[in-house]
């Protein structure tokens, strides 16, 4: 949430409910990126109204210094380890230390960013929609940065290490998202049921992660997705999976592939659904969620019954290799959908189901324009994919012509702080 509500990104994610949220659109940027005959140079304009919470101007050189700083071996950024620099044209000469900066990303002038790649690059739109693009100073330092720059709707006002982080308004930033509270303070650490009971006295304006039983009652007290409710349930874009290694021998090669075929027959979806907790995920066989792809399945997920048992016995004739026993890390839910379905099949019993992830959000009914939003996040490292989890708001007495309350949007979120 903190990376959305102070970052202005070149291409963002609107803050919409599904289809439309699920579509990257341009924002710093002008509009798609211009794509040379060779489909290896992106070349992206850029507005000239944004402006970092100081008041300086964002310009291409801002982007490029992202670049350059996610490459650099001494951060170690996660965005290396996850392949998404590599086709940059000279990103791995800095990610190997021999180069300060990456050859392929230029400034063309104040307004203008050009974007080599090493081959065609489809999905760089998408990527640079990640908060690892976000736009930073030009003599950022390789450390960690204290006080970062707002190019978003907010900016860090404050913050107290595993304690608290205090957001207020950018009054510079020119941009399309709405931004309809003043200040937004968070309280990191405070336990769930404590969190639920602040909120529930008007102590605190939004909590997150609420155990599985706290889901249920309030479910049951406030109702889901009702008009002006409180409890709001929507799809996120996050699919869980288990990933079949295709270097080991149960899975490598063509000759395999009726094995895969087989656990995908064999699997119980329902068992993995259940094991997420209440709410906490949709049965599906694809890997992209609905907004981005079909949704359609190949595989059965309602559950798995004997048909389903003897077309995966089938298939598990036919591989060349039958694995007699499977190597995995210990996963709560696999686990339990391994059990139950061990004796059934006899076919090496690494899962390979997916499920959607969903999105609970409980909130306290903002009325009118708040002016001061409380909430309480659970410390967690950030999450390619998370799911937000509930935030509970109570009604409050609202006096003539005070500012302290707002509605929640669609996507449950209050407006203004967009997406965790």
């Amino acid at each position: 949430m903190i990376e959305y509500a102070t970052c202005a990104e070149l291409y963002n994610y609107p803050d919409k409910p599904a289809p439309q949220g699920a579509i990257v659109v341009p924002e710093v940027a002008t509009g798609l990126p211009k794509v040379s005959n060779d489909g290896k140079t992106q070349t992206i304009q850029l507005e000239r109204t944004y402006r970092f919470h100081t008041g300086a101007r964002i310009t291409a050189a801002n982007f490029v210094a992202a670049f350059n700083r996610d490459a650099n071996p001494k951060l170690q950024s996660p965005l290396v380890s996850a392949g998404y620099l590599h086709e940059i044209a000279g990103a791995d000469a800095v990610i190997a230390g021999k180069a300060q900066t990456i050859s392929g990303v230029r400034a063309l002038g104040p307004y203008t960013l050009q974007i080599r790649t090493t081959r065609l690059l489809p999905d760089l739109v998408s990527r640079l929609a990640m908060p690892f693009f976000c736009p930073i100073a030009v003599n950022t330092p390789l450390t960690e940065i204290e006080n970062p720059l707002g190019s978003g709707p907010y900016y860090i006002a404050s913050r107290v290490p595993n304690r608290q982080v205090v957001l207020e308004r950018n009054r510079f930033y020119r941009g399309s998202r709405p931004a309809n509270v003043d200040h937004v303070v968070l309280t990191v650490g405070l336990g769930q049921e404590a969190c639920r009971q602040a909120v529930a006295q008007d102590e605190l304006d939004w909590c997150e992660f609420l155990s599985d039983q706290a889901y249920r009652e309030i479910a049951a007290k406030y109702g889901i997705n009702t008009h002006d409710g409180q409890f709001f349930f929507n799809p996120t874009l996050a699919t869980g999976y288990f990933a079949f290694n295709h270097d080991r021998p149960a899975f490598k090669g063509p000759g395999q592939i009726p094995l895969e075929k087989a656990i995908n027959w064999a699997i119980d979806r329902p068992a993995l659904v259940r094991a997420t907790g209440y709410l906490g995920g949709k049965r599906t066989d694809q890997i992209l969620p609905p907004a981005m792809g079909r949704d359609q399945s190949i595989y059965p997920l309602s559950g798995v019954d004997e048909e389903s048992l003897a077309r995966a016995r089938a298939l598990l004739a036919k591989a060349r290799f039958k694995p007699t026993k499977h190597e995995a890390p210990r996963d709560r839910r696999g686990d339990q959908v391994l059990r139950h379905r061990r004796s059934h099949v006899q076919c090496g019993r690494h899962p390979g189901g997916i499920l959607r992830r969903r999105d609970r959000t409980l909130v306290r009914r903002l009325r009118r324009r708040e002016h001061v939003l409380r909430t309480a996040p659970k410390r967690r490292q950030p999450q390619a994919g998370g799911k937000l989890e509930p935030r509970l708001l109570r009604p409050a007495d609202v006096q003539p012509g005070d500012r302290s309350h707002q509605s929640p949007d669609r996507s449950g979120s209050p407006q203004g702080l967009g997406r965790s």
